[in-house]
C-alpha cells in the first residue's frame, strides 16, 4: 500500500520526502558530526602546519610556429637560411622528452636529493646544502635512501659512516665514485651539520620529473609555451625549468650549427670539384681560341666583313682606273692626228702619264690651232706632227705599263678579298662552336659563384646562430604555496567528516540486528503496528495514572482505542500480550493499558502468567497470594485469586500464583471455557501478561481463547531474527487478530529533545 502510494506522488512530493527522509534520518545525530567535523578539522591544520609546502614554477618561451604569428623580417630571413620549419605541438614534444629530462637530472645532480631534518620530517636541502653528489656513472646508481652525511665547517669535510670525504674530489665510495661538490649557494654556518641524502635510480628521477612537468601552449591561437612544475623548494624548481630551457635552446642552436657545417663542408667539396670542371673549360676555350685563331669573334667577323667590302672598292677603284687607261690607249692608237680632245686620265696615278698625256694634248692643240692658218707643208706644223708622233708610242706604253700595274694590284686584292670571304664564312660555324664551350663556362660560372654564395650565407648563419623560441619569462616561483591547499585540506577534512558521521550511523542503525524502525517491522511482517510507545525513563512500572498527560499517556489512550473501541464489538475483552524475548515491556504495557482503562471507569483485570519474573505480581507486592497457577491447579473460582488495586478500584490484578512448579499444567478445555465465560461476565476488559513465545506452550494456547494478541516489539531489543521467524510461521503461533506494539522508543543519536515522531522511528515518511 505504501509503495503504490510511492509510485502515485508526483516528482516535486517524491523528492521532497526523500530529503525529509534524509534530514530526519542524520538530524539526530548532528552532535556526532560536529565533533567529528571539529576533530576532522582540527586535524586539517596539524596536516596543513606539518606538511611540507609546495610552489609552482612558472617560465614562457615563445616559439616561431611557421602556422602561427606573423612572418620575420626578410633580413633575420636572410640571416638564417637554414631555419627549419617548426610546430608547437612538435617543440612540446620535444622540451618534454626524455633526452632532455635525464641531461637534466644529470646536470643537477637530482639523482642525489639531499635533506634536513625538522619537525620528525625530512625537508629538502637542495639549496641550503653545503654539497651537492655528483656520480661518475649515474646511470649505474642503484637506489639508496636516508644517508646520513655529518659536514664540518672547520674541516671542510664530510663524514659518512665513520669515513671523512673531502669537497671537490672523486672519491670511493660503498656506492661508487662520487663528487661531494660545493654548493655555492650554500651560507657558510659555523660547526657540524647533520643531512642526509638518498642515491635514487636515474630512471625513476626521469620518470617523476616527467609526470610533474607540464608543458602546455598559453591557448590555441598563440605560439607561446607555458612550463610549470611543483617543488617543494622553489629555487630547485626554477633552476629545473631555467635549465631544461637552456637545453633546449642548445639543442637548437647545435641542431642548426650541425647543419650549417655539412652543409658549408659539403659546399667546399662542390666548390672544389665545380673549381676542377671551370678551369677544365677556360683551358677548353682558350685552346679553341688559339687553334682557331679567335680573339673576339664579333670583333672579329666585323673586321672581316670591312675587309672584304674595302677590298671590293679597290678592285672597282682599280677597274676604274683600266677602264679610263683603256680608253686613253685607244684615243692615243687612233691615226688620225686633231681626232678632238684626248680623254682624262683622271684617277690614273702615275704623275708621268699625266704629263705626257698634257703634252700631248698641248700639242695636239697647237696643230689644230696652226691647221687652221697654215697650210700641211708648214714646218711647224710638220714638227708639231713629227710630235705628235713621238709621243704617242711612249704614251702607248706607258699605258701599258700602268696597266700590268693595275692588273697586278688588282689580283693581290682579289685574292686578299677572297681569303678575308672565306674567313668571314667560318664564323659562324666557329661562333657555335666558341657558344657551345662558353655555355658550358657560364653554367660553371654560375654554379660555381651560386656556391660561393651558399657558402657565406652558410658561414653567415653559423656565425649568427639563432633559435626558433625566444624566453619570454624565465622561471618564477609563486609568492603563496599551492600545495597543501588549505581549503581543499579543509573541505576534505569536512567531507570525510561527514562521510564518517555516515558511517557512524549507519553501524550503529543499519547495521543493527536488533529492530530499530517502525518501517523495519512493517517490512518484515503484515501484522499491523497498532502503536508507539516511548522509552519510559521513570523507574516506576506504571505511567498511567489519574492526571495523566504527556505523550506515553496519549500514547497509551490510542492503543486501548484501537483495541477496544475502534472495532464497535463488545465480546472483544480479552487481550493477550507477549512479545518475542526478555525485557521487552510486556507487563509495562499491559500494566499501562489496564490503567488507562480502570481510569476510563471500565473494571479491568490483568493477569500475570510470566513464570519467570512475575512483574505484575511484584509490582502490586502479591508475591506468595493465590494467583492463576491457583486457579489452574486447584480449580479455584476467579474471586479467590483476584486482588483490587488500592489505587484504583477499577484495576484488578490476577498474580502469578504459589503453585508455579505446577505451572506447566493444563486444565481441560470445559474448564478454561467456563473460566473465560466468567472473566467475560465479570470484567469490562481482561489482558493476559504472558512470558516471551518461546518460554511456555501453555501461555501460547491460553492465546487461542482470547479476542486479541497483542505483540510487544521494544526498540533495540528485539531482534530482527525472532521477528523474521515468527512472520515465517505466523499461523503457527496460535495468536488470534495478533497486533504489534512498537515499545521503549528513545531518543535518536544524541539529539536534545524528541523521541521518534519525526526522527525516523515512525512510518515512512511517503506514506502520508
Amino acid at each position: 500500500m505504501v509503495t503504490d502510494q510511492k509510485q502515485n506522488m508526483p516528482n516535486s512530493r517524491k523528492d521532497d520526502a526523500f530529503v525529509k527522509a534524509i534530514i530526519q534520518k542524520y538530524a539526530p545525530y548532528w552532535p556526532v558530526f560536529i565533533l567529528l567535523g571539529a576533530l576532522c578539522l582540527a586535524l586539517a591544520y596539524m596536516y596543513g602546519q606539518w606538511a611540507e609546502k609546495s610552489y609552482e614554477v612558472k617560465a614562457r618561451i615563445l616559439i616561431k610556429d611557421e602556422q602561427k604569428g606573423i612572418d620575420e623580417s626578410k633580413m633575420i630571413e636572410a640571416l638564417d637560411v637554414f631555419k627549419a620549419n617548426t610546430i608547437v605541438e612538435n617543440e612540446i614534444e620535444v622540451i618534454q622528452s626524455r633526452t632532455l629530462i635525464r641531461k637534466v637530472v644529470k646536470n643537477l645532480y637530482l639523482y642525489a636529493p639531499i635533506f634536513r631534518h625538522e619537525q620528525s620530517r625530512k625537508v629538502s636541502a637542495f639549496q641550503t646544502a653545503p654539497f651537492r653528489i655528483q656520480a661518475a656513472m649515474p646511470e649505474k646508481i642503484t637506489d639508496q635512501d636516508n644517508i646520513t652525511a655529518v659536514f664540518d665547517e672547520n674541516t671542510r669535510q664530510l663524514t659518512i659512516q665513520g669515513k671523512n670525504y673531502p669537497l671537490n674530489q672523486v672519491v670511493k665510495t660503498p656506492w661508487g665514485e662520487l663528487s661531494f661538490l660545493s654548493n655555492t649557494s650554500y651560507v657558510s654556518k659555523p660547526g657540524q651539520h647533520t643531512y642526509s641524502f638518498s642515491l635514487i635510480d636515474i630512471r625513476k628521477v626521469e620518470e617523476g620529473l616527467a609526470k610533474s612537468l607540464h608543458v602546455n601552449p598559453v591557448n590555441r591561437l598563440a605560439s607561446v609555451v607555458e612550463i610549470s612544475l611543483n617543488d617543494s623548494e622553489p629555487e630547485r624548481g626554477k633552476q629545473i625549468i631555467n635549465e631544461l630551457i637552456r637545453l633546449y635552446v642548445q639543442a637548437e642552436i647545435e641542431e642548426k650549427n650541425l647543419l650549417a657545417g655539412n652543409i658549408l663542408a659539403s659546399v667546399e667539396n662542390r666548390l672544389q670539384y665545380v673549381s676542377g670542371q671551370l678551369d677544365s673549360v677556360e683551358n677548353a676555350i682558350e685552346r679553341y681560341r688559339s687553334t682557331a685563331g679567335i680573339v673576339d669573334i664579333s670583333a672579329q667577323g666585323k673586321l672581316y666583313l670591312e675587309n672584304v667590302g674595302q677590298y671590293d672598292r679597290q678592285i672597282q677603284d682599280v677597274n676604274i682606273k683600266m677602264a679610263v687607261l683603256d680608253e686613253v690607249e685607244k684615243y692615243v692608237s687612233s691615226k688620225q692626228i686633231g681626232s678632238g680632245m684626248i680623254p682624262s686620265a683622271l684617277g690614273v696615278d702615275d704623275p708621268s702619264l699625266s704629263q705626257m698625256l698634257d703634252r700631248l694634248n698641248d700639242a695636239q692643240f697647237q696643230y689644230d690651232k696652226l691647221k687652221k692658218t697654215t697650210g700641211e707643208n708648214s714646218p711647224i706644223l710638220s714638227s708639231l706632227s713629227e710630235q705628235i708622233a713621238t709621243l704617242r708610242p711612249t704614251i702607248s706604253e706607258m699605258i701599258q705599263n700602268q696597266r700590268t700595274s693595275l692588273a697586278i694590284n688588282r689580283n693581290k686584292l682579289e685574292s686578299t678579298g677572297n681569303r678575308y670571304m672565306s674567313m668571314l664564312s667560318t664564323i659562324p660555324h666557329k661562333e657555335k662552336q666558341l657558344i657551345e664551350i662558353s655555355r658550358q663556362q657560364s653554367i660553371k660560372n654560375q654554379i660555381y659563384s651560386f656556391l660561393l654564395q651558399r657558402r657565406e650565407e652558410a658561414a653567415l648563419s653559423y656565425a649568427t646562430t639563432n633559435p626558433d623560441s625566444r624566453i619570454i619569462d624565465l622561471a618564477e616561483a609563486s609568492v603563496k604555496a599551492v600545495s597543501p591547499k588549505k581549503l581543499f585540506i579543509y573541505a576534505g577534512s569536512l567531507i570525510g567528516a561527514f562521510l564518517l558521521g555516515l558511517l557512524f550511523v549507519e553501524y550503529r542503525e543499519g547495521m543493527n540486528k536488533n529492530v530499530l524502525f517502525r518501517k523495519e517491522i512493517e517490512a518484515i511482517t503484515s501484522i499491523p503496528v497498532i502503536g508507539e510507545v516511548f522509552q519510559n525513563r521513570k523507574s516506576n512500572l506504571q505511567v498511567f495514572e489519574k492526571g495523566a498527560s504527556g505523550k506515553v499517556a496519549e500514547q497509551f489512550r490510542s492503543i486501548r482505542n484501537q483495541l477496544f473501541y475502534n472495532n464497535g464489538s463488545q465480546n472483544d475483552k480479552i487481550i493477550f500480550i507477549t512479545s518475542f524475548v526478555k525485557k521487552e515491556g510486556k507487563a509495562f504495557v499491559g500494566l499501562n493499558l489496564a490503567s488507562s482503562m480502570a481510569l476510563a471507569g471500565k473494571k479491568v483485570l490483568i493477569v500475570d502468567l510470566d513464570s519467570n519474573k512475575q512483574t505484575i505480581t511484584n509490582h502490586f507486592s502479591l508475591q506468595g497470594k493465590k494467583g492463576y497457577t491457583d486457579l489452574i491447579s486447584s480449580r479455584l473460582s476467579v474471586q479467590d485469586t483476584v486482588y483490587r488495586s488500592a489505587e484504583n478500584a477499577q484495576l484488578y490484578i490476577m498474580p502469578f500464583g504459589t503453585s508455579s512448579e505446577n505451572s506447566d499444567l493444563f486444565p481441560d478445555h470445559q474448564f478454561v471455557e467456563n473460566l473465560f465465560a466468567d472473566l467475560r461476565n465479570s470484567f469490562d476488559g481482561v489482558i493476559f501478561c504472558s512470558g516471551p513465545l518461546s518460554r511456555n506452550a501453555n501461555d501460547r494456547r491460553i492465546a487461542t481463547y482470547c479476542d486479541k494478541s497483542l505483540l510487544v516489539v521494544r526498540h533495540g531489543v528485539t531482534p530482527k531474527t525472532a521477528l523474521v521467524a515468527f512472520a515465517n510461521r505466523q499461523d503457527a503461533n496460535g495468536l488470534n487478530s495478533p497486533a504489534i506494539v512498537f515499545n521503549g522508543i528513545g531518543k535518536r543519536g544524541f539529539a536534545v529533545k524528541g523521541y521518534g515522531d519525526g526522527l525516523g522511528y515512525g512510518y515512512d515518511l511517503n506514506s502520508d
